[in-house]
């Protein structure tokens, strides 16, 4: 929920800067100018599957977790789920080819960039 509501915001002002910038704008020209396109039969799968691993993940959390630690940690719930969240996460390490992790040295990584 949170993320849509940092995002719409976003993607309306973006739709809304190219309304303006456009001399002739229409809804098709509006999406041709923000280079947007129809995306295949993989892409509707991945995206698909983006939706359901973060519904998931969100019963899981609050859903499942979240209530067994309230009794035992009271007001402190948040801060506790927070660092087994981020725990978790850690655990799934960090993919060199992503940018965010471009800052890593490991071996693993100057062997990926050697390709």
């Amino acid at each position: 929920m949170s993320g849509a509501l940092v995002l719409a915001p976003l993607l309306a002002a973006a739709l809304f800067g190219a309304w303006m910038a456009l001399p002739a704008p229409s809804i098709p020209a509006v999406l041709a100018h923000m280079r947007v396109r129809a995306l295949s039969g993989t892409e509707w799968r991945l995206a698909g599957l983006c939706v359901l691993n973060i519904a998931g993940e969100e019963l899981w959390w609050r859903g499942f977790i979240q209530p067994r630690q309230e009794p035992v940690f009271c007001q402190g719930t948040w801060f506790v789920q927070g660092l087994l969240h981020g725990l978790f996460h850690f655990s799934f390490g960090c993919d060199p080819r992503v940018p965010m992790c471009r800052a890593n040295t490991t071996p693993r990584y100057r062997a990926a960039q050697t390709f």
